[in-house]
């Protein structure tokens, strides 16, 4: 009976162990996150004031087209194949399509 007590105990505390060490280490992921998010928010303010802004929806397909070098597909259509793909192996209870 004793050594059933002493295990119980002992799962106790290498749960209590590992539970610690699991915060610890999402403390850190999010602290590393919020530095490097921190340290990049100047360069992102930047481009986001010299960006000249295409509109996405409302606006022709063709002049959408070109004005993206790296694409033919206007951004509102890349975006919704993006989600739909993306999508495909997701599973949630109240799960809403990109559609």
């Amino acid at each position: 009976m004793q050594l059933k007590h002493k295990i119980a105990s002992e799962e106790h505390s290498i749960t209590i162990k590992l539970f610690y060490q699991y915060l610890y280490e999402e403390n850190q992921f999010y602290n590393n996150i919020s530095r490097y998010l921190s340290s990049k928010m100047p360069e992102i303010e930047q481009r986001l004031e010299n960006d000249d802004l295409i509109l996405l929806f409302g606006y022709d397909l063709i002049k959408q087209c070109s004005k993206r070098k790296d694409t033919l597909i206007a951004y509102p259509i890349e975006i919704c194949i993006r989600l739909l793909e993306n999508s495909l192996n997701e599973e949630s209870f109240f799960r809403i399509g990109p559609c």
